[in-house]
């Protein structure tokens, strides 16, 4: 008898620990957004407009954003990043006809992912190439943001800016410009003495 109370026992701390790894596990859904693009001179489709992940892995943009998957962010950064980012809310501008764009967003949401952070918080915001919608918005996200290169990345804590990163890392990786910025440490993006 003693025996089969082991067993149940046992078998309890199992499942209890195969449902809290199914928790953990589970990600909150991404928010809907309505998705809107247009064709370019050169006769490429482009985003426009608040995007999502879903958006991003679609054709054409899965050719290049599935670069996602062979992005391997360092693993002490994304430990120091992972507490303090989640108190920041992040605007993204980008362009999905940017090749500064096709690099580093993939590598962003790699590192937003890897860190636990909740995507719901991340408004990612594609502008235009060209004519009036050259670095806009349909809606005008971009207005008073002084959004001159892309991919900009833009982090608010309690509705302020606090830092971007602009066009390119300025560190030995995309990971560490957001620790810094995250952790608070000293951090000027590429244009910030202009």
């Amino acid at each position: 008898m003693k025996s089969i109370r082991v067993i149940i026992f046992l078998l309890s701390i199992i499942m209890l620990q195969a449902c809290n790894k199914n928790v953990a596990q589970m990600q909150v859904p991404e928010k809907e957004v309505t998705i809107q693009s247009y064709e370019d001179k050169r006769g490429r489709v482009n985003l426009i407009g608040e995007v999502n992940k879903a958006a991003l892995l679609e054709a054409p943009y899965n050719g290049w954003f599935q670069t996602f998957d062979q992005y391997n962010p360092n693993p002490e950064m994304i430990d120091a990043i992972k507490k303090p980012i989640q108190e920041y809310d992040i605007e993204a501008f980008f362009g999905t006809w940017c090749g500064d764009s096709k690099r580093d967003v993939p590598r962003f949401y790699k590192i937003l992912e890897a860190a636990e952070y909740d995507l719901n918080r991340l408004e990612i915001i594609a502008v235009g190439n060209e004519g009036s919608l050259y670095k806009k918005s349909p809606d005008g996200q971009e207005v008073g943001k002084d959004i001159t290169n892309v991919p900009t990345f833009i982090f608010y804590k309690d509705g302020v800016e606090v830092n971007r990163i602009v066009e390119n890392k300025v560190g030995k990786s995309l990971e560490e410009d957001v620790m810094k910025i995250v952790t608070g440490e000293e951090y000027k993006h590429k244009y910030a003495d202009f």
